[in-house]
């Protein structure tokens, strides 16, 4: 089970939030995401800002929605991890204490300019992955269709119950919040769910270079691992 550890900025957005849910809720279990109350003062922080006249209970609710979804991590030490923290805004060294120091092997966050100055090899050297949301979801897809399948239908049935008269445009949501490599995939993953074939779908809506050589050579076969039991009329 891979360990993740989740910035600010992932948990700050809704439409991120709904699907590291969905797809850590599901069937098929990979992950396990950990967060830290430094984590959460930063949402607030901004959620606040965005929002000034949000009440007390909306924010409580934001942060208690996000403690349902990850672990919360206490213990880490920002002066030991000092000797060892690569990234460019010295602010972000709790991030890097908090991975380390409760062994997570991902760091997952959208500032991309965290180690946007390091090179390849120290990229490697660092004790853990640093990926984008869109990251961390395509490469998941690419693991498990079935994954993506279950996380797909989560959010079907979710919104359908909330929004009866028409689910939201997923692609959309998932493009606005810095996720256009999945919002590909779920795209054609509802296309899949509305009864469209594997072969048509490779077809019209092929994958680009963006995607691994993997992925491409066995999309029909992933495709097909995409069931059509539910789709409530996107």
């Amino acid at each position: 089970m891979e360990r993740v550890f989740v910035d600010a900025n992932i948990l700050y957005s809704r439409t991120i939030r709904d699907w590291l849910f969905a797809l850590s809720t599901s069937k098929i279990q990979m992950f396990d995401l950990f967060s830290s109350e430094d984590v959460f003062a930063e949402v607030v922080y901004h959620y606040r800002r965005s929002n000034p006249k949000r009440s007390g209970d909306e924010v409580n609710g934001l942060v208690n929605q996000i403690r349902e979804l990850v672990h919360v991590v206490d213990h880490y030490d920002c002066e030991r991890a000092q000797a060892d923290y690569m990234g460019a805004d010295p602010n972000d060294l709790h991030l890097h204490a908090a991975a380390v120091d409760n062994d997570c092997s991902v760091l997952l966050t959208n500032d991309r300019k965290l180690y946007a100055s390091l090179d390849e090899s120290q990229l490697d050297g660092l004790p853990y992955s640093v990926c984008t949301a869109d990251d961390f979801f395509c490469d998941l897809a690419e693991s498990s269709a079935v994954l993506l399948d279950q996380a797909v239908t989560c959010e079907l049935q979710y919104w359908s119950k909330k929004c009866p008269d028409g689910v939201p445009d997923f692609a959309d949501r998932l493009t606005r919040a810095e996720c256009p490599r999945f919002a590909y995939l779920v795209k054609r993953a509802l296309m899949r769910k509305s009864g469209l074939s594997p072969v048509d779908i490779s077809k019209q809506f092929p994958l680009g270079e963006e995607y691994s050589s993997t992925m491409r050579e066995y999309d029909i076969d992933a495709l097909a691992s995409i069931s059509d039991d539910f789709y409530p009329g996107v």
